[in-house]
């Protein structure tokens, strides 16, 4: 962080990369005192990529984990075939953030669907106060990155004891501008 520091772009795409076996032992003591510093420099404007390398000594969640407070991305490298593809194919979107703090919200037609719920993405779900709160952080895309979501719906005409809420309108703002932008109710 102190290169990066050093060379800051105002900006800019200001990045760190670590590459890791999964083992902490140098830097900061505690995972608290890691994160702490992970999101101090994030609200700095450096990002972080975090890069798992080997087999077997995996510590893959709390790697995602850091990579998600740095606003990056997390690759698990095993193999010269998924080094290859992170490191060259996938370069683009590993290192360049195209959309900042993405927050999607999908509405199904309530003529067709009566109930849904998101498959994954557990750590990124957002309480439904915090969908339209600019102050709280959400997820990165990069360069010719996409983002699948899987969901299961439950048909109209099916008995379900859900409450079905109600879907707000289409908020976001461009990398470079600072103000939120409001789209139609589409």
């Amino acid at each position: 962080y102190d290169v990066a520091r050093r060379n800051h772009i105002q900006g800019g795409n200001n990045r760190v990369i670590l590459a890791t076996d999964g083992d902490f032992n140098v830097g900061p003591s505690s995972e608290g005192e890691l994160v702490r510093m992970i999101e101090q420099k994030r609200a700095q404007g450096t990002f972080l990529t975090v890069l798992g390398f080997g087999t077997g000594n995996l510590k893959d969640s709390r790697m995602e984990q850091l990579a998600d407070r740095g606003n990056g991305n997390y690759a698990y490298i095993d193999s010269d075939l998924e080094a290859k593809k992170v490191l060259v194919t996938e370069l683009g979107g590993t290192l360049v953030t195209i959309a900042k703090d993405v927050k999607i919200q999908v509405e199904f037609n309530p003529g067709q669907v009566q109930a849904y719920r998101l498959i994954g993405y557990e750590n990124r779900l957002l309480a439904a106060e915090d969908f339209n709160d600019d102050r709280k952080d959400a997820g990165e895309l990069g360069a010719g990155h996409t983002v699948t979501a899987l969901y299961e719906v439950v048909p109209t005409g099916v008995r379900l004891d859900v409450d079905v809420g109600e879907v707000d309108a289409l908020r976001y703002h461009r990398p470079t501008e600072s103000s939120v932008r409001r789209g139609g109710g589409e």
